[in-house]
């Protein structure tokens, strides 16, 4: 019980500095609107994007999960909802920005979605950019 205490402060601290130090860093940002980036429509582009949040989200769960079985309900665990989006901001791409936007919600944060999810949001990007 005391480790989970622990790991769960631990938690918690990585999330409220997740938020806080973002805030504060976006007072001195430029930032682009991630509506206005196009995302590429070349599969290998698309693929490379998902590798990379791929790669964010199994760092996200790997920091907020260390000594804990991973389960498929870790999803809902607000320190890798809070790794990824600072993970995704530090990389100062904004079509990884736009890529992580246009991801399914449940997909998001999931490390074992299917490889095929690039496919997913090439359609509906494509369904967005045609109805504007």
């Amino acid at each position: 019980m005391n480790q989970f205490l622990k790991q769960t402060a631990v938690g918690a601290s990585l999330a409220l500095v997740s938020f806080a130090v973002p805030a504060a860093a976006a007072e001195d940002a430029v930032s682009i609107p991630v509506e206005a980036v196009v995302l590429p429509q070349d599969s290998d582009a698309l693929r490379s994007l998902e590798h990379q949040h791929r790669r964010i989200v199994r760092t996200a769960i790997r920091q907020c999960t260390s000594g804990l079985s991973k389960q498929r309900g870790i999803v809902v665990n607000p320190c890798i909802i809070s790794g990824v989006m600072r993970g995704v901001e530090l990389s100062g791409d904004p079509q990884l920005a736009a890529y992580d936007q246009a991801l399914p919600m449940q997909a998001r944060f999931d490390d074992r979605r299917p490889q095929s999810i690039w496919r997913t949001v090439a359609r509906r990007h494509a369904d967005a950019v045609q109805v504007n």
